[in-house]
């Protein structure tokens, strides 16, 4: 790691960068060079639009749904990719996260019907 302050954005932006219309969530990285994610990924468009999770900033438990009774695999990273937690669940579920301390994460959530990323602020 680098400790020049200049070679990093400490504050994660969003922003659509790749022009499709859905924002991408972006940091520095290592020598001055940008990562991104996106928030939302691939699936079907139904389960783009019925899914939702909140509350969102959250102290702790969130409520997670797609509008259908469906298993999910659930996953929450950290902002540099690294895998904090997994659960596997039958949606609509309610997920503790009190164990998280305060920041940015990103969830996501795979079920048989596709998958859905979105940031997870936790206060």
């Amino acid at each position: 790691m680098h400790n020049d302050p200049d070679l990093f954005i400490w504050t994660p932006l969003a922003a659509d960068i790749t022009g499709d219309g859905i924002d991408e969530l972006i940091w520095a990285a290592a020598g001055g060079t940008l990562a991104y994610h996106t928030l939302e990924t691939v699936g079907q468009n139904e389960l783009q639009s019925s899914s939702y999770f909140y509350p969102n900033p959250t102290t702790g438990n969130i409520r997670i749904s797609t509008g259908n009774t469906v298993p999910a695999s659930i996953a929450v990273y950290s902002l540099s990719g690294r895998l904090i937690l997994t659960a596997e669940e039958t949606l609509p579920a309610n997920l503790d996260l009190s164990g998280l301390i305060s920041g940015t994460y990103l969830l996501k959530v795979v079920t048989p019907d596709g998958s859905f990323s979105r940031k997870l602020i936790m206060h």
